[in-house]
C-alpha cells in the first residue's frame, strides 16, 4: 500500500514541478492540478483569483462544520537561475532523491497531502480537513491575504490547528520572526561637484539614513529581538557630479510582541528631517513598504504542538530561522500553527533543489496519522 502512495506522490510532484509557477507569474495551472485531484473525492473547492492568472485555492473535505484542521502550502517558487545539472522544471528521480525547482519548497508537501486525501476514507471524517494553497509567498507572503480576508466572514471555517508544510526535515517548528522590508528613494538635484558645500547630495543623505538605521539596531535593549539589514544601495552618476538620486532597500526582522515600528523611530525622524530640507531644493524622500508579515509565536506546550511532535517523531518543536505564512494564519484563524514538512530548507532556493523520497514517505505517514488523530 505504501509503495502505491509513494508512486502517486512522485507522479504528483512531477506534475506540479512541470509548471514554472515563479512568483509574480501565473500559478493557475498548479491550482488546476490540485483541484483535479480534490474535486473527484467530494472536496468543495474555491479559487480566489487576485490578479489574472494568480490565485489561491481553498478546499474543504468532509463535513462543513467548525473544527478540523488546515493543511497549508504555497504554490510559487523562486526563479531557477543558473547552475543546474538537472532540468529545473522537470522532476528527476535519482539515487532516492527528487530534483527540480519546488520539490522541497514546497510542492513535495502539497503532493503528499493530495496523496493522503485520495486514499482517505472521507466518510470517516467527523470534522473537516481544509487545504489552503497560496501564491506569491516567496516575495513576502503577498497572496494569501486575499483568501484569509474572505474566510474571516465565514463562521463555519474555524479550525483547531494549522499545519504549514515548509521544509523542516519533518521536525515541528512553532515560532519564527516577522519581517518588514522597505525601499527608500532620495531625490535631490544634480550639480557640479565643486558646489558640494552648497548642494544636498542624495547619496550622502541616503548614507546618513543607513547610519541612523544601523545605530538604531545596535542600541536596542538586549531583550529586544530585532535585526536590520541593508540589501541594496545605489545612486549617483559620476564622481564630479553631486548625486541627484539614491535608493536603498532594507529589512527588519522582529520577534512577536516587539513594536518594531516604534523601535525604528530614530530612522523615521531622520527621514522627516531630511525630507524638510530637500523640499527647499525640489527634492524628496519616498518610502515604500515592499514586504510585511507577522512573527509566529506558538506555545510549545499546546496540544496541537505536542500532537504533531508525537506523530512526526522527529524531535521536540523549536523555532525556525526563515519566515512563513504561519503568523498570518495564526492571526486569521485564531488557532495554533505548526511548521512541519518534508525536505531541508538548505536544499531550497538553489540549483539542483531536491527532496529525499524517504522524506516524502515520512510526510505521507505523518499527514495520514494527523488526520486520523484529529479528524476521525
Amino acid at each position: 500500500m505504501q509503495e502505491s502512495l509513494i508512486s502517486h506522490t512522485v507522479r504528483t510532484v512531477s506534475d506540479l514541478v512541470a509548471v514554472p509557477s515563479v512568483s509574480r507569474q501565473p500559478n493557475r495551472a498548479v491550482l488546476d492540478i490540485i483541484a483535479a485531484q480534490l474535486e473527484p473525492i467530494g472536496a468543495v473547492v474555491q479559487i480566489d483569483e487576485a490578479v489574472p492568472g494568480r490565485a489561491n485555492l481553498f478546499a474543504t473535505i468532509g463535513p462543513k462544520r467548525p473544527g478540523g484542521i488546515v493543511l497549508s502550502g504555497h504554490t510559487d517558487v523562486v526563479p531557477a537561475g543558473d547552475g543546474w545539472t538537472n532540468p529545473p522544471f522537470e522532476a528527476t528521480v535519482r539515487d532516492g532523491r527528487m530534483y527540480g525547482r519546488g520539490t522541497a519548497d514546497m510542492k513535495g508537501f502539497l503532493a503528499c497531502v493530495l496523496t493522503v486525501l485520495n486514499h482517505l476514507d472521507i466518510a470517516a471524517l467527523t470534522v473537516p480537513v481544509h487545504v489552503l494553497c497560496s501564491f506569491d509567498e516567496e516575495i513576502g507572503c503577498r497572496g494569501i491575504g486575499y483568501t484569509l480576508d474572505r474566510l474571516a466572514f465565514d463562521p463555519v471555517i474555524a479550525p483547531c490547528g494549522v499545519l504549514v508544510g515548509e521544509p523542516t526535515m519533518m521536525r515541528p517548528r512553532h515560532a519564527h520572526l516577522g519581517k518588514a522590508a522597505f525601499e527608500v528613494t532620495v531625490r535631490s538635484r544634480e550639480a557640479h561637484s565643486s558646489r558640494a558645500l552648497d548642494e544636498i547630495n542624495a547619496v550622502s543623505v541616503a548614507a546618513d539614513l543607513v547610519g541612523a538605521l544601523d545605530h538604531t539596531a545596535r542600541t536596542l535593549p538586549a531583550e529586544a529581538v530585532m535585526t536590520t539589514n541593508v540589501g541594496r544601495f545605489e545612486g549617483g552618476s559620476q564622481v564630479n557630479v553631486i548625486a541627484g538620486d539614491c535608493r536603498f532597500d532594507f529589512e527588519t526582522r522582529f520577534g512577536a510582541g516587539l513594536d518594531w515600528n516604534a523601535a525604528l523611530a530614530p530612522l523615521w525622524e531622520a527621514i522627516e528631517q531630511w525630507r524638510t530640507r530637500l523640499m527647499h531644493v525640489g527634492g524628496s524622500i519616498d518610502v515604500v513598504e515592499t514586504v510585511r508579515y507577522p512573527a509566529l509565536s506558538g506555545d510549545p506546550t499546546s496540544p496541537w504542538v505536542t500532537t504533531i511532535e508525537r506523530l512526526a517523531d522527529s524531535g521536540t518543536s523549536t523555532t525556525v530561522g526563515f519566515g512563513t505564512e504561519g503568523g498570518l494564519l495564526a492571526e486569521a484563524f485564531g488557532c495554533p500553527v505548526v511548521i512541519c514538512g518534508p525536505g531541508d530548507i538548505a536544499h531550497a532556493h538553489r540549483p539542483d533543489e531536491f527532496v529525499d523520497v524517504e522524506q516524502l514517505d515520512r510526510c505521507i505517514r505523518f499527514v495520514t496519522a494527523l488526520i486520523h488523530t484529529t479528524c476521525t
